[in-house]
């Protein structure tokens, strides 16, 4: 078994790295390989729309993302992601959604078969500065349904941190334990 972690901040060391990085440590303890993904450093284009992935079945951007796609040909189901992302103006940030968007080539061939490798479960984490513990439980579920949706990821826990900057992950030992958590629940399958 195989967990990837995708960081969708641009903070190298912040909140949203930390959850995503003890998730990473709850899967290692189960036995679990494990691999993280800064999206900020792969400097991911967003996509442009041409189309050229519904003939090749394939993005025919080359940059970061293929960082990406080269991990989840190496890591073939069963595997595990734990995709972190900080809240930005009420949403994912442009990290994460130019990399959600880099998705399209995983969607449909030319023939309307889906592309993405079926099996996958992940881990949802976000973070963000409000004191409120459900004032972005609609971005959570937005995010989940696109991976289900589209690629029939099936997500097994969702995360959230408020006031991140005021309390860290380490002043709330109860979402580092939910990190760990899942982590472990994506090692096992």
């Amino acid at each position: 078994m195989s967990v990837l972690g995708i960081c969708g901040s641009p903070r190298e060391n912040g909140s949203t790295a930390r959850l995503v990085h003890e998730a990473l440590a709850g899967a290692a303890g189960e036995g679990a390989a494990t691999e993280y993904l800064h999206l900020e450093t792969l400097n991911i284009r967003p996509c442009t729309g041409c189309m050229g992935c519904r003939e090749t079945a394939r993005c025919v951007v080359d940059d970061g993302m293929t960082a990406y796609y080269a991990a989840i040909e190496r890591n073939r189901p069963p595997l595990g992601l734990v995709i972190g992302t900080p809240i930005y103006f009420d949403h994912i940030s442009a990290q994460l959604k130019a990399w959600l968007d880099r998705h399209y080539c995983y969607s449909y061939t030319a023939k309307g078969e889906r592309m993405f490798p079926p099996g996958y479960r992940a881990a949802l984490v976000i973070t963000y500065d409000w004191d409120n513990p459900s004032a972005y439980d609609s971005a959570l579920e937005w995010l989940a349904q696109r991976l289900e949706f589209y690629h029939a990821i099936q997500v097994i826990a969702k995360i959230a941190l408020p006031n991140a900057t005021a309390c860290a992950p380490d002043c709330q030992p109860d979402i580092l334990r939910q990190a760990r958590e899942a982590g472990r629940l994506l090692a096992r399958g």
